[in-house]
């Protein structure tokens, strides 16, 4: 452990994970996980928590994560009886294999490029997005964070937001867990991002004419920023910078600020009442909050007098903080 408290991973050690992420793929692990994610038996219950105790070796996760229907996969219960009870012990497994199916797709993409490719190119992406619509709050969040982890790398955004993601995330950020939530502006942010990069690339070189279709939006490269705000993305994302836990609301923070770049959203997020939680984050305790935070005020200060004027008197509340630190920041 370094300083911080973080781990400390040389090169070897990332080869060694990387090729042991690799042999998992290549024995057939990611396309069976991938296929425990939609269509799942009571066979595949003690299957999936193998694949979890694997993945946790490979990667040095923490296999007691709890799941929905674990006691089952782990071979404690049974599907014994009739009825009622049985059916929902039924239920339980399948949630419980799926919980783990995600959880482990996740941990294998996190950091890791070619796993990533991998696990887009077998069909994962659209079971993952599906799982966001569960009644699981955990399915939920493994998928989002798979979700979050794939999108790591801006070549893959394209083909995660043509299989629909958008639509779900925004789904996701409005009804989800807490977390669920937060994961799901992780995600927006980042794809939002990528967006900035792909405009960035259509400037420097010819604009690519082909749409891909999400729901019933065209999304072209370099067209993500308007279709989040159209897909209805900016009221959650401004209701998570209230609602929402510290990292939820570092990560709604930064969504917004990445989709104020295109100026035709400022005005929405200003309608949204996005200006007195962003003025309150300055004094929030997330650094990285801090950040997003003045950079969005920013953006919505170049919007109007109007947003200048409640900006200003927002500020000025601030000042009598007793936080010196968010005194300055004011």
């Amino acid at each position: 452990l370094d300083v911080n408290g973080n781990a400390i991973v040389n090169e070897s050690s990332r080869e060694a994970g990387a090729l042991r992420r690799k042999m998992v793929a290549d024995c057939g692990g990611t396309e069976k996980l991938i296929a425990m994610l939609s269509a799942v038996s009571l066979s595949s219950s003690s299957i999936a928590r193998r694949m979890w105790e694997l993945v946790s070796k490979v990667i040095g996760a923490d296999v007691s994560k709890g799941t929905v229907g674990a006691e089952v996969a782990e071979g404690t219960g049974h599907a014994s009886g009739t009825g009622p009870a049985k059916k929902q012990l039924v239920e339980g497994v399948v949630v419980g294999v799926q919980e783990q199916a995600a959880a482990s797709l996740g941990d294998l993409v996190h950091g890791d490029a070619a796993m990533q490719m991998t696990v887009i190119s077998q069909g994962a992406v659209v079971p993952l997005l599906a799982l966001l619509r569960s009644s699981s709050q955990v399915s939920q969040e493994n998928a989002a964070r798979a979700i979050w982890y794939l999108c790591e790398s801006t070549s893959n955004q394209g083909l995660i937001v043509e299989a629909g993601a958008i639509n779900e995330l925004v789904a996701l950020s409005r009804t989800g867990s807490v977390r669920a939530q937060g994961l799901a502006a992780a995600v927006i942010s980042d794809l939002a991002k990528g967006a900035i990069v792909e405009q960035e690339q259509e400037k420097e070189g010819p604009a690519c004419e082909e749409d891909s279709s999400v729901g019933e939006l065209k999304v072209s490269k370099g067209a993500r920023l308007s279709v989040i705000a159209a897909a209805g993305g900016i009221t959650p994302l401004v209701g998570l910078l209230t609602t929402g836990d510290p990292s939820g609301k570092e990560k709604a923070a930064s969504a917004l600020v990445q989709l104020m770049k295109d100026e035709r959203n400022r005005d929405a997020v200003a309608k949204a009442g996005a200006i007195p939680p962003l003025v309150q984050l300055l004094d929030d305790v997330a650094p990285h909050a801090h950040e997003h935070a003045v950079a969005a005020l920013a953006h919505l200060a170049q919007q109007s007098t109007d947003s200048q004027s409640q900006i200003a008197k927002k500020l000025v509340t601030l000042l009598s903080s007793p936080s010196e630190g968010c005194q300055r920041r004011s």
